[in-house]
Parts: C-alpha cells; sequence; structure tokens
C-alpha cells in the first residue's frame, strides 16, 4: 500500500475543510454562530479527525477532535462564543494547517501540538507571559 498517495489524497481534502472552518470562524466572529454555520464547523472538523486518523496522522486527528468537541460545547451552550475562543479555534485550524504541510512534504511532524490540545480542552488560550 502507498501510504504518500493517500496522504495525498487527505491533503486535498483537507486543505477544503481548513478554508471552511476558516471562514466560518471568522464569519461567526463578525455575525455570531448560526445554526447551520455551526453544523459546517462540526461537519468539517468531524471530516478532518476521522480522515486524519485513517491515514494515521494521529496529531491532525486530535487537534481535529478537540476542535469538534469545542464546537459541540459551543452549541450546546456550555461555553460562551467570545471573539477568544474563535482565536483559538483558528490557532488549531492554523496548527492542523502547519501538520498537514509537513505530512504532504513527507517530513517529520515537527508542530507541538500539546499545548493547543490543552487549550482546546480548557477553552482558552494560554496567556501570554512578558518576559
Amino acid at each position: 500500500m502507498n501510504k504518500n498517495k493517500y496522504v495525498e489524497i487527505f491533503a486535498r481534502e483537507a486543505e477544503e475543510h481548513l478554508q471552511l472552518l476558516r471562514q466560518g470562524l471568522l464569519a461567526m466572529e463578525k455575525e455570531g454562530a448560526g445554526a447551520d454555520q455551526m453544523n459546517q464547523l462540526l461537519r468539517s472538523a468531524h471530516t478532518l479527525k476521522g480522515s486524519a486518523r485513517m491515514v494515521d496522522l494521529l496529531e491532525i486527528s486530535n487537534v481535529a477532535h478537540r476542535m469538534e468537541d469545542l464546537l459541540k460545547d459551543l452549541q450546546g451552550g456550555a461555553r460562551e462564543v467570545t471573539p477568544a475562543v474563535i482565536d483559538l479555534l483558528l490557532v488549531a485550524t492554523d496548527a492542523i494547517e502547519a501538520l498537514l504541510a509537513q505530512a504532504s512534504a513527507g517530513g517529520t511532524l515537527g508542530v507541538n501540538v500539546a499545548p493547543i490540545l490543552e487549550a482546546l480542552q480548557v477553552g482558552a488560550l494560554p496567556e501570554q507571559s512578558v518576559s
């Protein structure tokens, strides 16, 4: 089995979902979260999660999974849609994009996703410390 071929197919699909996520999040920031908008974001995160797992890109899958969990919390009202949460979801989208670029280039995945996973779980980016 040519794993690289499947990563290439995944990459093309993932780029579309990343674009939908980014556009949807920016629209949500400006206009608020509508039900259709939220469902589209959830579908994209869910598809990225499953497709990444199928091609053994577990870091991408894990980030997408945590994004999906946070989006479900927003949808259900367990968390509030705030500019900080939108920023966090955009950072996670950027991280998936960076991981995807590395996987597509055949390199080792060098993005440290642990802080992003933790931030998605708590629903906020860590405060930046001033040195």
